[in-house]
């Protein structure tokens, strides 16, 4: 993938999209998403700057404390709702509570997105790779799972592939760019507007259980596991 100005990358409708906030990749200097974990360019992983946790750990400290003890009360809010295919069940997932597990077919609602897991590929074989240059390392495999995002809220959402994180028997496992992607990496979602994508992960080709999760938000424990294999 070549060297992008994120804010003025086109998105699946060919459209351009909004203005969206970057960084730079902490290895090869390009503009990266600010929410990217994974550099688009150089595949290499975001840490967090020392100052930064620093500085939220500073913030959590004085301000959580402060919300928890007004009126003598915790104040929590509602987590994600999910709804299980084949069945109009729904269930919530309250903040600091365990991650609630979905299935491939599964939808849950949060923070103002209906997230549908769409579909799963456990043995994804690249198609345009005429050269083998991006074959799985060995013993390993490519996983492909698409999603389907729903904006339910008034007001616009961010959308982007880095909000879900891999793990293989409880390993992390990295987020690949393959020649197949159909280049989408984030947007800003209008109230009532749909966008669909497929990620890509590398894993053991004999991992037993394979799990996503996504990262419901920045702020809280929050997190909804999406079990694929």
């Amino acid at each position: 993938m070549k060297n992008q100005d994120f804010n003025t990358m086109p998105n699946d409708t060919g459209m351009m999209q909004p203005n969206i906030p970057t960084k730079k990749c902490k290895h090869c200097q390009s503009d990266i998403p600010a929410k990217a974990k994974v550099c688009p360019i150089c595949n290499r992983k975001q840490s967090a700057p020392l100052g930064c946790i620093i500085s939220l750990v500073i913030v959590g400290i004085i301000i959580i404390p402060a919300i928890a003890g007004s009126n003598g009360k915790s104040n929590k809010k509602n987590g994600a709702t999910v709804v299980k295919k084949g069945s109009g069940n729904t269930q919530n997932t309250e903040d600091g509570a365990d991650a609630e597990t979905i299935e491939v077919g599964d939808t849950f609602e949060c923070k103002g997105l209906s997230i549908t897991a769409e579909s799963v590929n456990n043995d994804y074989k690249v198609a345009k790779d005429e050269f083998g240059l991006y074959k799985a390392g060995e013993g390993n495999k490519y996983i492909a799972v698409s999603f389907t995002f729903e904006n339910v809220d008034d007001s616009d959402k961010y959308v982007s592939i880095y909000d879900f994180d891999c793990y293989a028997d409880n390993n992390s496992c990295e987020q690949k760019y393959l020649p197949d992607d159909n280049d989408f990496l984030n947007t800003n979602l209008s109230s009532g507007r749909k966008v669909s994508f497929t990620t890509y992960y590398e894993v053991p080709a004999d991992s037993k259980d394979i799990e996503l999760e996504y990262s419901a938000d920045f702020w809280t424990d929050e997190k909804v596991k999406i079990k694929v294999q």
